[in-house]
């Protein structure tokens, strides 16, 4: 038996690994980090703080340096966070809520989960189903095309979303 597509959103028989993507760029994807606790602010700042700002320091920004794109869920927008995110000088882009087709990080769990639908993943344990998603993440960072293509890709997002008066086009 096979695990269904949505298997960073099901619990699998009480084995969920939640897993957070921490940042892209044209350059390609970040890390992969694993969180076996519940995501809170607190864990959020602690992510930041720790392998954000590690990650950070490996790029050169030039104009006014990084930019996140949450999804405002909760935890993005507490003060907390908000307020950690100014104090290290990461700007956050106004976002609408609910807008998969604007967020090319969703296509990139679309192409894992759809990798993990084929693996044969029924009793796995948690941390082999870590290891199988974190090998697909690995994967996808070794296409030197593929943040750069969904990059590409958002003019005709907007464009569809526009059209379809904000409404989900897929």
């Amino acid at each position: 038996m096979q695990v269904p597509a949505k298997v960073f959103t099901k619990s699998l028989e009480k084995r969920k690994v939640n897993c957070r993507c921490l940042g892209h760029d044209h350059d390609g994807l970040g890390p992969l980090v694993r969180i076996d606790s519940k995501f809170t602010a607190n864990k959020y700042c602690e992510i930041l703080t720790t392998v954000a700002h590690h990650e950070l320091a490996k790029v050169h920004f030039s104009g006014a340096g990084p930019v996140f794109q949450h999804d405002r869920s909760p935890v993005h927008t507490m003060k907390k966070v908000e307020a950690l995110l100014r104090q290290l000088n990461i700007a956050v882009l106004e976002w609408p809520p609910q807008s998969p087709d604007f967020n090319i990080i969703k296509n990139i769990w679309g192409q894992i989960k759809v990798a993990l639908a084929s693996k044969p993943l029924h009793g796995m344990s948690r941390d082999s189903l870590w290891r199988a998603a974190h090998a697909e993440w690995e994967r996808l960072k070794l296409d030197a095309t593929l943040v750069d293509s969904l990059y590409s890709s958002l003019p005709r997002r907007m464009a569809a979303a526009i059209a379809s008066w904000g409404d989900a086009t897929r």
